[in-house]
């Protein structure tokens, strides 16, 4: 029988710069507004502001309006198009306010995501399976704070809908079908979210992951065989920081396969070169 080789996986959580900031006024922070206007599905019921700091705020009582973000959509600047569409390069943050019951379709479905941390109201009753983007160059989390219980976020449905048409003339989502919703799920049906309960505050990490087995930390690995990781992380605001990972031990070699668009080394390739333990290690480190 071949000799194999135990491949021990660390994952390394290391805080090194505290938790993401909550939420300021302008006041507070001495941002300024970029630009404003109203989202809601009666007009002026919602309102948005995007700051110069990359937060976009919804606030207001009652439903955002219908969006749809497509070429055509794009080509004609259309009214279903978000009117916050042309700072999404810019975004970090958005926060949807107490009084907001329901997020529109494609709301903030950018692709790929700038923005890292979403900030819900207990007030939420629906979004839409794409008012929120699923993917992200860098594999960093979508942190989501939720206001209430996770017995409460349970409750809220994520709608998912089979068809619609646009009335361009009244500038309305008509003859919407609907699936069968689905209810307290992370926001964008993604490895990459995480869902904070209670207004907690999201926290810097970073763990390893294999494509094959996210769970199984005994895999054996045979001499000369190779296999991919890739890592998970949230660093919020803080750019400081910067993720890293190395193999400790000389029974293996690793090579990167793949970038974020960042730099951010986020697969890598090991290969067994001899018998022995090694460890695959992540961790977060500032410049200090």
């Amino acid at each position: 029988m071949k000799s194999k080789k135990l491949l021990s996986i660390i994952l390394a959580f290391i805080m090194v710069l505290g938790v993401c900031p909550m939420s300021v006024s302008a006041e507070e922070s001495e941002r300024n507004i970029v630009d404003s206007g109203f989202c809601g599905a009666q007009g002026d019921n919602l309102t948005w502001t995007f700051y110069d700091d990359g937060e976009l705020i919804i606030s207001g009582e009652g439903e955002m309006a219908f969006y749809f973000i497509s070429d055509s959509t794009i080509k004609n600047s259309s009214p279903f198009l978000p009117p916050w569409y042309d700072y999404f390069d810019d975004m970090k943050v958005i926060t949807v306010e107490e009084g907001v019951t329901g997020i529109g379709y494609d709301a903030f479905a950018d692709y790929p995501r700038n923005y890292h941390r979403v900030n819900l109201p207990k007030s939420l009753e629906y979004y839409f399976l794409g008012s929120f983007t699923s993917s992200h160059p860098d594999q960093t989390t979508l942190a989501c704070s939720y206001a209430g219980t996770e017995s409460e976020w349970k409750k809220v449905e994520k709608r998912s809908v089979s068809g619609f048409s646009l009335d361009n003339e009244k500038g309305e989502a008509i003859n919407i079908r609907y699936n069968k919703p689905s209810f307290g799920m992370g926001i964008s049906d993604n490895a990459t979210d995480d869902m904070y309960f209670n207004g907690e505050e999201p926290v810097i990490y970073c763990e390893i992951n294999r494509h094959f087995d996210l769970f199984n930390s005994d895999y054996q690995l045979e001499k000369g065989e190779t296999t991919d990781f890739h890592i998970r992380y949230y660093l919020g605001d803080n750019t400081d920081a910067k993720l890293v990972w190395r193999t400790e031990g000389d029974a293996c070699t690793m090579q990167y396969t793949k970038y974020s668009q960042s730099g951010v080394p986020t697969y890598a390739e090991i290969t067994s070169v001899t018998h022995g333990n090694f460890t695959v290690i992540a961790e977060i480190v500032t410049s200090d």
